[in-house]
């Protein structure tokens, strides 16, 4: 993992196990699982909404691109299709259903997850978290938003994270993304998002060494878990985790 001080974010490269060049074409089955998709999205217009807009949301901010016919063409490494299917979250008002991109599908016995290492269990002991949380008077919490979409990966990684979209218009042909950013649900994300959110703390180490440090140990993934002795002191803290957290990066 490095620092690219050009686009000011994290750069991480998936820890492959097995050879990418293996990985077989599986371009068809993912247009299948488009048409499945949509058929579903179809019959509720609100929910077929919501999905098409969160796929733009994922465009806008950065976090998948729709690859241009020049890269289609010239790109001669491995690829990989990943297909993706809404889940309904029917308590939810403003997000009745969110996308969910399968990395663990089997194809021709190929799976992708399998292509990866998990890499080593950074996350802190919860229970000492939840001690440490009922030692003082004043607690607070705090949560990362969209803390795996903040690093970016490598292009070996996004085209192997290729998708079919077509904005719900069944009567065009489907275009082709890439996902960018560090995906939840493979295999090594939440270990790849740990360390990036540690090290950006550490930077900021020297201005805000409090901060940092409640970083370091009272996290547990997205989640930021603190107590202190009044609440002065924990309004301080909160400013400077977030100034630390954005010292060098948007996170």
């Amino acid at each position: 993992m490095k620092f690219d001080a050009e686009d000011n974010r994290w750069l991480a490269e998936y820890p492959w196990i097995k050879d990418p060049a293996d990985l077989p074409d599986n371009r068809r089955v993912a247009l299948s699982m488009l048409y499945s998709t949509e058929r579903r999205l179809g019959k509720y217009t609100q929910h077929a909404t919501v999905y098409d807009n969160q796929v733009r949301d994922m465009v806008q901010r950065g976090v998948a691109r729709k690859l241009t016919k020049e890269e289609l063409i010239n790109y001669k490494g491995p690829i990989h299709y990943i297909s993706h299917h809404e889940v309904l979250k029917p308590d939810s008002k403003s997000t009745p259903v969110r996308i969910v991109f399968n990395s663990s599908a089997n194809y021709m016995g190929h799976v992708l997850n399998e292509y990866w290492a998990k890499g080593p269990d950074l996350l802190n002991s919860l229970l000492g978290i939840l001690v440490r949380f009922r030692e003082n008077e004043v607690a607070f919490i705090g949560d990362i938003k969209k803390m795996y979409h903040t690093v970016k990966t490598t292009v070996l990684d996004q085209h192997t994270h290729r998708f079919l979209w077509r904005d719900m218009v069944t009567d065009k042909a489907p275009e082709t993304y890439v996902i960018q950013r560090v995906s939840f649900g493979d295999k090594p994300s939440a270990t790849i998002a740990t360390m990036a959110f540690r090290k950006t703390a550490e930077m900021g180490s020297e201005q805000y060494p409090a901060a940092a440090k409640i970083v370091k140990d009272n996290t547990y993934m997205d989640d930021i878990i603190e107590s202190t002795t009044d609440l002065p002191n924990a309004q301080k803290l909160m400013q400077n985790i977030i100034r630390d957290l954005n010292h060098q990066r948007r996170f």
